[in-house]
């Protein structure tokens, strides 16, 4: 799918998507077996934009990038941009549609993140509501630099999903989404915070 033009918003580079353009480009690239991150930004996420070379390279690196941010979009607005609250991505605004494109599709998703204790209910409240999903998923405790990471890289592998949702906080997930983008098999990656701890029940 085309990428809609991109804008640049508060020294930042954003896209004016809504969570349907979104979806679209997930499908079309695990239709496609190409990779893809999905990055998103807010007004964290531009502090550290300004403060890290890193997140800055991680940025330049994103093929999409949603804007998580009601400020950001009435900024927009003040400066003339066609932007409206249906601008606003994230996934917990969107999962149950993700979901049911994931499931229909039998699309192979893969969550890294939230604590080994809870990842068991995160993957069950998914499952009850979509009962077909294919979800693998994994603590987002662990070494990013030791065995456990490399045991990871290895099942990602072995798993092949084609979407990889990284939920262990910014800027630590886009640290590692970065920092493995040439080690990962080819799929969508989307970094999503704590938003399985919400699945799971343990934020509210």
């Amino acid at each position: 799918m085309d990428i809609p033009c991109r804008l640049s918003l508060l020294g930042a580079e954003v896209d004016a998507v809504t969570p349907a353009c979104v979806l679209d480009f997930i499908a079309a690239r695990g239709a496609q077996g190409r990779g893809g991150v999905v990055a998103n930004h807010n007004l964290h996420s531009l502090y550290l934009y300004r403060k890290s070379a890193r997140m800055r390279d991680f940025y330049r690196r994103a093929d999409l990038i949603e804007i998580d941010s009601t400020p950001m979009i009435a900024w927009g607005r003040l400066l003339g941009y066609d932007l409206s609250r249906a601008n606003r991505c994230t996934y917990l605004d969107f999962r149950e549609d993700f979901w049911t494109r994931a499931q229909a599709g039998d699309w192979r998703v893969y969550h890294i993140g939230g604590a080994r204790e809870h990842n068991a209910a995160s993957k069950a409240a998914i499952l009850r509501r979509h009962p077909r999903a294919r979800l693998d998923v994994h603590t987002g405790y662990f070494d990013m630099n030791g065995p456990d990471n490399d045991a990871l890289l290895a099942d990602l592998h072995a798993k092949r999903p084609q979407v990889l949702l990284v939920g262990m906080g910014m800027p630590r997930q886009e640290m590692w989404i970065l920092n493995h983008l040439d080690r990962l098999p080819p799929c969508v990656i989307l970094p999503v915070g704590a938003a399985f701890d919400y699945e799971a029940g343990v934020m509210y």
